[in-house]
């Protein structure tokens, strides 16, 4: 065989075989189609029988008893699920509240902090203003008192000039 007839066949091949699948493929799904039909016919006899089951318009025999008292089963498990759902949406509520209110607390707590520690600031700089202005008037008395005893001093000084001034005019 030819390198050309090799790769012919091969394509024939692969060709045949992409259509096979195509074709399954098609009738799998009309099989699909089909399936899901009978479960709907089926619900909807069930559903028939569980209607007159339920109005007491039928009564189960023997055989098919079972099947009616495990859906009673599983009516009353739906129930009890349906009544936990809400048990539970209602704990998550109030679970979520009181999140809300945690957050609440802690957001005011920490306002509340803040606002102390702006208080506590602010009593410091007052402190510390006060301070900066004793500090200034001290220093500022003792300015003055230098400056008086300095005068003190020069008038001191001049007193003692007059009176030796005065003493070498007597002289």
């Amino acid at each position: 065989m030819r390198l050309i007839d090799k790769i012919d066949n091969k394509l024939k091949h692969f060709s045949s075989r992409r259509a096979e699948v195509a074709e399954v493929a098609d009738i799998r799904n009309k099989i699909e189609v089909e399936n899901e039909a009978i479960k709907e016919q089926l619900f909807l006899i069930g559903q028939h029988f569980w209607k007159m089951y339920t109005e007491k318009r039928y009564v189960p025999g023997d055989e098919d008893r079972q099947y009616f008292e495990a859906i009673d089963g599983h009516v009353v498990n739906v129930s009890l699920l349906a009544r936990q759902i809400d048990e539970r949406k209602i704990d998550g509520i109030q679970e979520r509240n009181d999140i809300d209110n945690m957050t609440l607390e802690r957001s005011n707590q920490r306002k509340q902090q803040a606002e102390e520690k702006r208080k506590e600031k602010e009593r410091l700089a007052e402190e510390k203003r006060k301070e900066k202005e004793r500090i200034a008037e001290e220093r500022r008395q003792e300015r003055e008192r230098a400056e008086l005893e300095k005068l003190e001093r020069e008038r001191e000084e001049l007193e003692r000039r007059r009176q030796e001034l005065e003493g070498r005019k007597d002289q």
